[in-house]
């Protein structure tokens, strides 16, 4: 299974909390990072989320809703996943200003300080314990491929996930979607 918010098992822990810090402080990953953004929900992405090749746009994909219920032993608490995946320090905004301002390549951003700071976050917001119950209830929204719900997709798609996954059909799909798009 792969997502964003953490494409891949989402079982990855992201990084040490030193090597996190040391990343995050970065200045140049720091200009990036809180530069202003709109977080657009009106399109369909792969892997929850994504990102416009600028970055000045989070996409998160329609179909997330604005709230989702999580349950741990039986206790349950309610989450907005838009905190964790595209507000400041979100998975997305820090995958992209680390590859933009490091020139990381995709999977060590993604595996590393965007899915590191998007676990801290989960742990801010919502205690010890609730990181896995996040990732099955945000595993349910994914789109690991074009026969799953991909029919409206943003011109300014940032393609470096799936580049990263060598899923050119995706990528294909995709592009057929925005030049329908355009019409």
């Amino acid at each position: 299974m792969k997502m964003s918010g953490g494409h891949g098992s989402h079982t990855e822990m992201g990084m040490s909390g030193e090597m996190l810090d040391r990343v995050m402080n970065n200045p140049q990953v720091q200009e990036r990072l809180y530069r202003p953004r709109d977080i657009v929900c009106d399109y369909d992405c792969p892997y929850v989320g994504g990102y416009s090749v600028t970055g000045d746009k989070i996409y998160l994909d329609r179909h997330l809703p604005e709230e989702i219920m999580l349950e741990r032993d039986g206790v349950k608490k309610l989450c907005r996943p838009i905190i964790f995946l595209a507000e400041t320090l979100g998975h997305e905004p820090v995958e992209w200003s680390v590859m933009d301002a490091l020139g990381w390549a995709y999977g060590q951003a993604h595996a590393g300080p965007a899915t590191g700071s998007e676990r801290r976050k989960v742990l801010m917001y919502l205690g010890p314990g609730w990181w896995i119950p996040y990732q099955k209830a945000i595993g349910k929204y994914v789109k690991a491929d074009a026969h799953e719900k991909i029919s409206k997709v943003p011109r300014d798609y940032d393609f470096r996930p799936m580049l990263y996954e060598h899923d050119t059909a995706l990528i294909e799909h995709m592009k057929k979607c925005m030049k329908k798009g355009k019409k």
